[in-house]
């Protein structure tokens, strides 16, 4: 048993699938450093942004996860899902979600130097620079993706254009 967060932390890092990395690193950053509450389907859309394209990140919509419950299952312990039950202005209802780090020593132990320190989960380690950059990046390749049918995606696209300022 675990003595301390940062042991319990480290321990659900290291326990993650080696094929999963690079999305669960992904999907921290962005819902640490997003602007704006992100809902599952939005977090879907930041996994089908393939960072490592090429020169420039590119949006691949068969990136995206089959089930939305990928996400929190990459993630064991450190995501947390806030469903709402909202009226629209039709007086009709729907769910909202909202995804967030679970608690603010999550964040705090994925932005510490104490991880950066570790071998193997380091490179979960969050630098909220780095983020907001691939988050800046991410916002232009889902841009770029729907130019032109932006009708088409609703408000969708408003996520996008809020890459996160804390921590600059």
């Amino acid at each position: 048993m675990p003595s301390t967060l940062d042991d319990t932390y480290e321990r659900i890092l290291s326990a993650i699938n080696e094929d999963d990395s690079i999305e669960v690193k992904e999907v921290l950053e962005w819902v640490a450093f997003a602007k704006i509450l992100l809902s599952l389907e939005e977090l879907e859309e930041t996994i089908a942004i393939d960072m490592l394209a090429g020169p420039l990140p590119q949006y691949k919509s068969e990136n995206k996860p089959l089930d939305k419950r990928y996400l929190l299952e990459i993630c064991p312990g450190f995501l947390q899902v806030n469903y709402v039950e909202t009226a629209n202005r039709g007086h009709s209802t729907y769910r909202l979600n909202t995804v967030h780090i679970s608690h603010f020593s999550v964040k705090e132990f994925l932005c510490s130097e104490r991880l950066r320190k570790h071998n193997s989960p380091s490179r979960y380690s969050l630098e909220a620079q780095a983020a907001n950059l691939h988050i800046g990046e991410g916002c232009l390749a889902y841009v770029l993706h729907w130019k032109g049918n932006f009708k088409s995606k609703g408000t969708e696209l408003g996520i996008w254009l809020h890459p996160s300022d804390s921590d600059m």
